[in-house]
């Protein structure tokens, strides 16, 4: 088991030249994100950190409460 901050790491993935990562299937599952998703992407204490978000389009976003999913 490798340990990093306190926390089990659960895969290992590379970085291809042009900076692209693939997310393991598992944790898209877990996180049920769809075939696109849009990530804030932070760096904090030196690891890089994904956040999903919600990107709605300038002409739906009147009245939008982000509690919305994907189906």
């Amino acid at each position: 088991m490798v340990m990093y901050a306190s926390e089990r790491v659960r895969s290992i993935v590379s970085m291809n030249p042009a900076g692209r990562v693939t997310v393991p299937a598992e944790v898209r599952r877990e996180l049920d994100l769809g075939e696109e998703a849009f990530f804030e992407v932070q760096v904090q204490k030196g690891a890089i950190v994904l956040r999903p978000v919600a990107v709605v389009p300038l002409d739906r976003a009147k009245g939008y409460q982000g509690n919305h999913r994907r189906t």
